[in-house]
């Protein structure tokens, strides 16, 4: 049997299951070259918030110890909330924490419980949804049904496993089919943290029908068709993960809790993640780029950035922010305004970034970057500035992008999946 407990996969992710951290006092984000608008986000409680936007970039927030969805204004107030009808616990949810959420164009939810279930509400009213028996880090929702990323969640160590396990899975309104798969050589479970460290990752799906992947703990990013068909692979260095400073003790901490919950017929595996989260969250831009947002390493608390794709140069550019996140998770959203962003952790207030401004800051070439394999920029090429680049105009030294291979087949339609195996993305 194999226990995530609260030291392990959960903090890793995002802290929800562990002891809450004292909300970090509220405060404007410091001077920046750029306008970042700070405002508060919680009018209850300490629980977790997500943020999300509709077709039309109305923005909204899900304060998820009560289940309500407050509309966000411009000016960054919250409207009445309207509440998420639950079945079950006299109305609201459950005892289990929710850890992640996402919203479809059209205003239904997905929320995550914990790690293993998700819940659906449609029209603000709960439907009933198979449990996926899978371990899940990433949510989003394609084509009004979610779409999850994680592992099985009967794994343990030493156990053998296909070759090819679900990585992704999509519910398709009766049961929750395979969309995506991981490559699993060694077909075995060696160490168990070893799964979520390499296959944890957030989701945020196009209105063309497409999902992408982040790595929570690597700097790669994967873009997939409705099919589950590998289109885009994006990756920062050798996708080496980083070890946090205290990692030995906690892999001896969590050893000693494996023994100590073991009995003679019965072994306990304790999953415990010592690497460092490199990306925290991702959203797909009114202006059809991707943003991610990434910690530097050795900056679990702090140490924020915006890498986004360009899919025209088929660049990766990054763009350091003044903002100070509060706890581990984070939560972004794409609004008619700007690009909006929040701890996952209520209280600690969001941050907007207008669209205008985002498009005259300096971004910055990602260095080690490559697309498809192919660095996008050649070796010994300064790093030009890119700017206003939301209407394809360019200014500065011109880019010069490495010829990468054809990257989607628009010939495929977008609200169909194939029979085929699907891919694995690693």
């Amino acid at each position: 049997m194999s226990l995530l407990g609260l030291a392990s996969f959960a903090f890793a992710l995002t802290g929800a299951v562990t002891a809450p951290e004292p909300p970090a006092p509220f405060a404007p984000a410091a001077p920046a070259p750029f306008s970042v608008a700070a405002f508060p986000t919680s009018s209850t409680g300490n629980g977790q918030q997500f943020l999300a936007a509709d077709a039309k970039g109305r923005l909204f927030l899900l304060h998820a110890d009560t289940l309500e969805v407050y509309p966000v204004g411009d000016d960054g107030a919250l409207g009445a909330p309207l509440p998420l009808i639950a079945k079950g616990h006299g109305g609201l949810q459950s005892p289990v924490p929710v850890c992640g959420a996402a919203m479809s164009p059209d205003g239904d939810w997905a929320i995550k419980e914990g790690f293993t279930r998700i819940r659906l509400f449609r029209d603000g009213k709960e439907e009933t949804i198979a449990n996926p028996k899978f371990m899940i880090s990433g949510l989003t929702m394609l084509g009004g049904q979610p779409v999850i990323a994680g592992f099985p969640g009967d794994a343990v160590e030493g156990q053998e496993l296909p070759a090819e396990p679900a990585w992704l899975l999509i519910w398709n309104g009766k049961k929750w089919e395979p969309l995506a798969t991981f490559a699993n050589p060694e077909k075995r479970v060696s160490r168990f943290a070893d799964l979520p460290e390499t296959q944890a990752a957030w989701l945020a799906s196009t209105k063309e029908g497409r999902v992408w992947a982040a790595y929570a703990y690597r700097r790669k990013y994967v873009e997939l068709s409705a099919a589950g068909r590998k289109l885009t692979e994006i990756e920062v260095g050798k996708g080496d993960l980083h070890r946090l400073p205290n990692a030995a003790a906690l892999e001896r901490s969590a050893a000693a809790e494996a023994e100590r919950l073991s009995t003679r017929t019965t072994k306990v595996s304790v999953a415990q993640v010592t690497a460092e989260v490199a990306v925290a969250d991702l959203t797909v831009g009114r202006d059809g780029r991707v943003y991610f947002l990434v910690r530097a390493v050795g900056g679990n608390r702090g140490g924020l950035a915006l890498e986004r794709f360009d899919s025209i140069a088929l660049q990766l550019e990054k763009l350091d922010l003044p903002i100070e996140l509060p706890g581990m998770g984070a939560t972004m959203a794409a609004g008619r305004d700007g690009l909006w962003i929040a701890s996952t952790a209520a209280k600690s207030g969001m941050w907007r970034l207008l669209w205008e401004d985002l498009d005259a800051a300096a971004w910055k070439r990602v260095e080690g970057a490559t697309v498809q394999g192919i660095p996008t920029e050649p070796e010994g090429q300064a790093d030009p500035l890119i700017v206003n680049s939301t209407h394809g105009e360019r200014t500065g030294a011109p880019a010069k992008p490495a010829p990468v291979a054809t990257r989607r087949n628009d010939q495929e339609p977008s609200s169909s999946r194939d029979g085929g195996a699907s891919p694995s993305p690693s």
